[in-house]
């Protein structure tokens, strides 16, 4: 039981230090995210979309990511990722570990990831500016919010 105790320790110990945000920030670094929103804004406008609606999504994310329910659905959602086919872990260390010591993992997953890029508060704030800054001249009344399309996206999706 020591042995396996031991294997299990470490196998999580070497997987957790993988996702450790300072090995992550070749995918995930901030001024990355922050480049993605701002060509994410460009390509909205010159689709014609508002792009004033982009700061609204960071507005719900921040709502959503202090829920507990959310936060359970992304704890379910990250135990999947781990047990899923593609990432080719050892699934008898997974079984192992039983329900608490996933729930752990799952956790230390999303700290990590949420480690790794700018908050909601943060995205909405750098979004809003960018806006302020680069679209401040802009005629809004000949773009689009988009809801029409969202309305038909999400209920082919509920």
């Amino acid at each position: 039981l020591t042995d396996t105790s031991n294997t299990i320790s470490t196998s999580l110990t070497g997987f957790v230090d993988k996702l450790a945000p300072q090995n992550l920030s070749g995918l995930f670094e901030k001024t990355k995210e922050r480049q993605a929103d701002r060509v994410g804004l460009f390509y909205m406008y010159i689709a014609g979309y508002d792009v004033r609606e982009a700061p609204k999504f960071w507005l719900k994310m921040k709502t959503l990511t202090g829920d507990p329910s959310f936060q359970q659905k992304l704890s379910s959602s990250a135990m999947n990722v781990l047990q899923s086919k593609e990432l080719k872990l050892d699934k008898s260390l997974l079984n192992q570990l039983g329900g608490r010591g996933l729930d752990a993992l799952g956790g230390a997953l999303l700290d990590n990831i949420y480690a790794s890029h700018p908050l909601s508060q943060q995205r909405y704030d750098d979004i809003s500016e960018l806006i302020a800054t680069y679209y401040k001249d802009t005629d809004f009344t000949k773009t689009n919010a988009g809801v029409e399309e969202f309305r038909k996206y999400v209920v082919n999706i509920r």
